[in-house]
């Protein structure tokens, strides 16, 4: 993960040498959705696509057998939300919960 911050860091002062250049790219230009279809129907079609994506996604799961990452854990087994931490409910007391 920081090796990912530091190149995105890296890559944008590099963009920012040769300015110019990204300036003169073509583009469509600005597409604003809330003007072009208002914004409840911008709502609408943004909120269409999010789920299209959601269903490919499980779709996608489900016919690789519905297999879960190796070494994830479901928070939903009944430890709350210490397992998010990946740790027991009995490791992380308030008097520590600080200090991981």
């Amino acid at each position: 993960m920081t090796l990912t911050l530091l190149a995105f860091i890296a890559g944008s002062v590099v963009a920012t040498f040769h300015m110019p250049f990204w300036w003169n790219t073509p583009s469509l230009g600005e597409v604003l959705l809330g003007d072009t279809l208002g914004w409840t129907g911008a709502g609408g079609v943004q909120l269409a696509a999010f789920a299209l994506v959601t269903a490919v996604t499980w779709w996608i799961e489900r016919r690789r057998g519905g297999r879960e990452s190796p070494g994830r854990r479901r928070l939903g087994d009944g430890r709350g939300r210490s397992a998010a931490r990946g740790r027991s409910w009995r490791a992380g007391s308030c008097s520590r919960s600080s200090t991981r």
